[in-house]
């Protein structure tokens, strides 16, 4: 079960980590084969009798970070990292030290030689991980790890930080500036059904019952995944994200276009205010990818010349499009393919390609700050005018109307 909880947390976020069973490692994942030995000298440096926590060191101008917990009950243990970060150090220090003072300052000094010690070769080895290293947001791994943490041991952690401890407060309660609960996380038999269900509905393009099954506020079904009802639903929000792409992609979905929308449906979560805004997106998330779905599967209904001209066109979609040149590139006449088209999916070729633009303006409205006359551009509109009329002509409302509308909580 954790090694399939670890597989699955990896392809969401694609942090490396490792698994061990006493001082034996028996799993890890986002480490090749160079550097297969890091993650078990890296357990070492956490000091004896210490039961979790996040280690932080300098590393040139930035700094390093090591997350380490038990599973509880077991004798297994989960480390992840090295992450570098994305804040220069001497930006985050000065920070820190007007946090803590001067007397906190050379506590986190001492802590910090005292914590972390490695060979000439341990240092090589470190530095060669590190400069293939994407830089992360320091409160993102946090974040993350706490996500992690409490789908694994079903309770919030309470790290313990090697150099933010001064003041006697862990680590999650500097974040939220006030101290945490502990809610109970679990992940029972009901979970795995509606899981199970989502997954079915969303691959399957089954939009009507779709909204019967989302319809009604609920309780968002992954246990407990945060301190706060908002942190717990964004948390939930995005298991769901991961979930329905995957389903998605298994119904036949281009996997590229899945993941554009999952990360713009994360910042979406990410940026929501209320519990109400989140709730409203995650059912807007589940609707969207299962209608693409639908159409997907309608098409492949239908003749080949038709799913090839309606191929092209959604991967075209971005260029100028010209009816002759569809028929060409297909290998269909241009009067055949106008006729088998409107026959077969009820509407025109020209009506098709605007739908495809529009679908495609739709995402960059919400998911990008683009002017209107950028994304008439970038769509190879011929006018900013004309694209908002060939919009309000399908979506019954402007461009901008449309953004307003669908930001909104």
């Amino acid at each position: 079960m954790l090694i399939r909880l670890c597989d699955k947390f990896h392809m969401l976020k694609e942090y490396p980590l490792a698994v061990f069973c006493g001082t034996e490692l028996v799993y890890s994942c986002g480490y090749s084969l160079e550097y297969s030995g890091l993650p078990v000298w890296m357990r070492t440096e956490f000091r004896d009798g210490q039961e979790e926590g996040i280690l932080c060191f300098p590393w040139e101008k930035r700094q390093v970070i090591v997350v380490y917990f038990p599973v509880l009950y077991t004798d297994l243990s989960v480390l992840l990292g090295p992450f570098l970060t994305a804040e220069a150090r001497e930006k985050r220090e000065q920070r820190e030290q007007g946090e803590r003072g001067e007397k906190g300052e050379l506590e986190a000094e001492n802590l910090r030689q005292e914590y972390f010690r490695m060979s000439d070769t341990e240092r090589k080895l470190l530095a060669g991980y590190l400069r293939k290293a994407y830089p992360v947001k320091e409160e993102e791994v946090i974040h993350y790890s706490d996500f992690f943490y409490m789908a694994v041991n079903q309770r919030v952690p309470d790290w313990e930080r090697t150099f933010a401890d001064s003041e006697g407060m862990t680590d999650r309660q500097k974040i939220d500036g006030r101290p945490v609960e502990s809610p109970e996380v679990f992940y029972s038999e009901e979970n795995e059904r509606y899981v199970e269900k989502l997954e079915y509905l969303i691959r399957n393009g089954l939009t009507e019952k779709l909204d019967e099954f989302i319809t009604g506020e609920h309780e968002f079904p992954y246990g407990k995944l945060g301190p706060n009802l908002l942190r717990h639903q964004k948390n939930s929000c995005i298991v769901s994200v991961y979930i329905v792409r995957k389903a998605a992609q298994a119904g036949g979905l281009d996997e590229q276009l899945c993941l554009r929308l999952a990360e713009g449906y994360t910042q979406r979560f990410e940026l929501a205010g209320n519990t109400s805004e989140v709730y409203q997106i995650s059912k807007e998330m589940m609707r969207d990818y299962c209608r693409r779905v639908r159409e997907l599967k309608k098409l492949h209904a239908h003749s080949p010349g038709v799913r090839k001209a309606a191929k092209y066109i959604h991967d075209h979609r971005m260029e100028k499009l010209d009816i002759y040149g569809i028929a060409e590139k297909v290998g269909i006449s241009y009067s055949y393919l106008c006729s088998r088209f409107k026959k077969e999916t009820g509407m025109s070729i020209t009506a098709f390609v605007r739908k495809e633009k529009t679908d495609a303006a739709k995402e960059l409205l919400l998911f990008s700050e683009l002017s209107l006359g950028e994304i008439a551009e970038y769509l190879s509109f011929s006018s900013q005018s004309y694209f908002q009329t060939v919009f309000k002509k399908t979506e019954h409302c402007t461009p901008a109307q449309y953004r307003l509308r669908e930001n909104l909580p």
